[in-house]
């Protein structure tokens, strides 16, 4: 199911993630997320083990062609996993030439996990 969120809230979302989470990634996330501050986002939702299990596939793609996302991915399937949420939607946005994705609560109330991927389709 489609689900839509306005940048400022996902903004202050994220910023309330790194403020608990050991990832020192706020930096590389503020500029994306002040450009996308006045504009709605769409995402999906889907189950945690939709999510889980689309991600191990990824993570297992990664490991094999030696991308260096592996150990990333793992992080995001590991919160993904230890999330009580039952359905977590997936926001994603591109700025400053990487791809950033947000999985949150499914009520919008907090981050269950994010990571911010390089993508040679959108860097420039």
């Amino acid at each position: 199911m489609q689900v839509e969120v306005s940048g400022e809230v996902l903004a202050g979302l994220v910023g309330r993630y790194f403020l608990g989470a050991e990832i020192p990634a706020v930096e590389s996330w503020r500029s994306p997320l002040e450009e996308m501050h006045a504009r709605m986002l769409t995402g999906n939702l889907e189950t945690k083990g939709y999510w889980t299990d689309l991600y191990r596939a990824r993570r297992d793609t990664a490991a094999v062609l030696n991308t260096g996302m592996a150990d990333d991915l793992e992080r995001v399937i590991g919160e993904l996993s230890s999330s009580e949420e039952e359905n977590l939607a997936l926001i994603m946005f591109q700025g400053s030439g990487f791809g950033y994705m947000t999985w949150v609560s499914q009520d919008f109330s907090f981050v269950v996990s994010c990571i911010r991927v390089s993508d040679k389709r959108i860097r420039k």
